[in-house]
């Protein structure tokens, strides 16, 4: 058969080349609209912001220029700096103004973070998590704030720092009268003449507002601090710290007095970091309402929850979106999001595979993902041993039913410190990102005694102390029995999921195990693992503590008088001597004075050893290279910061 090409052929040819390139002018023409839409969109959100900004420029009060007809806004919200200093030292948003300034800012985008556990619970006072702790403060706001870099305080929903009314030497010639006739200082408080030996006076700033768009007013923040005292909420915690302000009084329409019961070496951090909680939001529940209440979280921060009321844990993540109605400077991006991954190689591999955009790693993490070159090309990796890096510890538990469990002996907690070396567990756990620790305090803070070195690595000084408290191989089989005869055998407790504290418990185990301790792996998914801890019910268990606070306060964490329900020493440590002495600093304002107090409760605490500590661990995080202007300070990276951040137009991803 001949093939030829026909007439039909041809028309069949031309009607195919005709289609061909209708759809290519189709694909150009949606290009075209594409970038028209773009543009528009673009557009409006500029005009959008415009209008945000002078809504809220208006709120706060506005100049305008007498030249040029109607007049120009000056605001002063754009200048060519990318200088902090240069938008003033008392402008808590100086940071992020010199962020938008730079040429490459850009408005959008999601920031996805992680958690590492699920989260329990989001409501203030009652949430006792870490993570809870950081959603919280990108959605509520406080008095004062500190600057990230320099630590010095700025006034942020007050109008400027607070006038310091010192009326202490009073206060201590009061105090010390009646304590020579041998009233206790319980006692003296309830006293009607007793001086007040410190009042605060803060002005509220004009214009801030909740998320709901109502004003925040001084009502709101005497109806928080009055909720925290009441001893129906279960905010323990934070009852336990603002317990020594006697009240906190309305004067005027916008100014805050706080009365202290007795002084207090850091009174601005404590009436600094109160928050502002919406009254009219909040008082409609009662406190056993509240005290149920999973998700209950509205506040005036730059951030919020979509509906303050319906967060359910078990959601896998928490979502904040912008809060549009912000009063302060804006951040850049339009979500924050918080996925729950408790597991150590989950979080690596949605990292690596662009699933999140934080990664808090782990240092075997942090080491062998920097080592990877393809992967550093489109991240970033940060690392220092900061003041909010925070440390691990393994809390024994001394009383179980009312009655002093085998941990209730110095002498055994500090033979299972000597059991363990811990100096070879820690450079074999953290790869050298760490330091080894004698104490709540840390190496990079002044409250740090170097003089006061951890308890060495000593077998047979542990096991002559574990013979002197009764525990002995009566029976010689190998096995450490108590004086009842019964096995030294105990449960620890720790957080699933995590590499981590899997190697740090099995080494501890063998460990053990070479002097016929037995120890038992009792690992908890992280809501389960809580709960014990708060209901104290546990033979051992391990966590950290973070820091935040350039001077720690860790009189909950150890004064016996915070053995409570769900409070914080929830091992029934209890030492006289230390309760005096914390007591002491924390009445203490003259730093030089002090310090010496904080490196005594140190060298008590190596001592008694309430905790095994462990190591403080630096913080080490890889973050998508796309995130600019990150920044690792003496608190490490904390919250505030993504505030700071922002990702350039042609590289935003999570939304378009």
């Amino acid at each position: 058969m001949e093939n030829r090409f026909g007439v039909k052929d041809f028309i069949l040819f031309v009607l195919l080349a005709l289609l061909i390139g209708v759809v290519v002018l189709a694909m150009l023409q949606y290009d075209r609209q594409w970038t028209d839409v773009q543009k528009i969109r673009d557009q409006l959100a500029e005009q959008g912001r415009d209008l945000r900004d002078l809504q809220r420029s208006i709120a706060r009060g506005v100049t305008f220029n007498s030249q040029g007809g109607a007049g120009t806004l000056a605001t002063g919200s754009r200048i060519a700096s990318t200088n902090p200093a240069d938008y003033g030292k008392d402008d808590p948003f100086a940071r992020i103004k010199a962020a938008r300034a730079n040429p490459t800012y850009a408005e959008g985008d999601w920031l996805v973070d992680v958690a590492m556990g699920q989260i329990a619970k989001l409501t203030p006072f009652i949430a006792s998590d870490l993570y809870a702790m950081r959603v919280q403060d990108l959605v509520l706001e406080t008095l004062l704030t500190r600057d990230p870099m320099t630590l010095d305080w700025q006034p942020l929903l007050a109008s400027s720092l607070p006038k310091i009314d010192d009326n202490v030497e009073a206060y201590n010639k009061y105090v010390d009268g009646q304590k020579k006739k041998g009233r206790k200082i319980e006692e003296i408080w309830k006293d009607p003449s007793l001086p007040i030996p410190v009042t605060m006076t803060f002005t509220l700033r004009s214009g801030p507002q909740f998320s709901d768009g109502k004003p925040i007013t001084a009502d709101d923040f005497v109806w928080t601090f009055n909720w925290i005292m009441n001893e129906k909420v279960a905010a323990v915690r934070d009852r336990s710290n603002f317990e020594k302000i006697r009240s906190v009084e309305k004067k005027g329409e916008n100014q805050l007095v706080f009365k202290f019961r007795e002084p207090y070496y850091d009174i601005l951090t404590l009436a600094g970091s109160l928050y502002a909680l919406p009254k009219h939001f909040y008082e409609k529940y009662q406190p056993e309402q509240y005290n149920q209440s999973v998700g209950l979280l509205m506040g005036s921060g730059p951030y919020r929850l979509e509906d303050p009321t319906a967060w359910k844990p078990g959601s896998g993540q928490v979502v904040l979106v912008r809060n549009e109605r912000y009063w302060g400077t804006l951040p850049a991006f339009d979500r924050i999001i918080f996925k729950e991954i408790s597991n150590d190689v989950a979080r690596q591999t949605a990292f690596r595979n662009g699933e999140i955009d934080v990664l808090e790693a782990r240092p075997e993490q942090y080491q062998a993902m920097k080592n990877d070159r393809e992967l550093m090309k489109r991240s970033q990796a940060h690392d220092i041993l900061s003041l909010n890096g925070g440390y691990r510890y393994v809390a024994w538990q001394q009383k179980k039913n009312g009655k002093p469990t085998v941990f209730a002996d110095q002498r055994v907690r500090q033979a299972m410190a000597m059991l363990v070396n811990r100096e070879r567990m820690m450079q074999e756990l953290t790869l050298g990102y760490a330091e080894l620790a004698s104490g709540p305090f840390s190496p990079a803070g002044k409250q740090f005694d170097p003089s006061v070195k951890p308890l060495p690595y000593d077998v047979p000084r542990a096991k002559q102390l574990l013979a002197e408290a009764g525990l002995k191989d009566t029976q010689g089989d190998g096995v450490l029995r108590m004086p009842d005869g019964t096995p030294f055998r105990f449960k620890l407790t720790f957080p699933s999921g995590s590499a981590s504290y899997e190697k740090m418990a099995l080494t501890m185990k063998d460990a053990y195990a070479g002097v016929g301790i037995v120890m038992d792996l009792d690992p908890l998914e992280w809501a389960v693992f809580t709960q014990k801890l708060n209901t104290k019910d546990f033979e051992a268990i391990s966590l950290g503590w973070g820091g935040g606070n350039p001077e720690s306060d860790i009189f909950q964490m150890f004064d016996s008088s915070q053995s409570v329900t769900d409070g914080d020493n929830f091992m029934w440590y209890a030492n006289p001597r230390f309760d005096e002495i914390v007591r002491r600093a924390r009445t203490t304002v003259d730093e030089a004075k002090r310090i010496p107090l904080w490196h005594e409760a140190q060298r008590i605490l190596n001592e008694d050893q309430p905790y095994m500590f462990l190591w403080f661990t630096k913080e080490m995080y890889l973050l998508d290279k796309r995130i600019q202007n990150v920044q690792m300070g003496p608190l490490g990276l904390p919250m505030g910061d993504r505030l700071e951040w922002w990702v350039p137009r042609n590289q935003q991803k999570w939304i378009k």
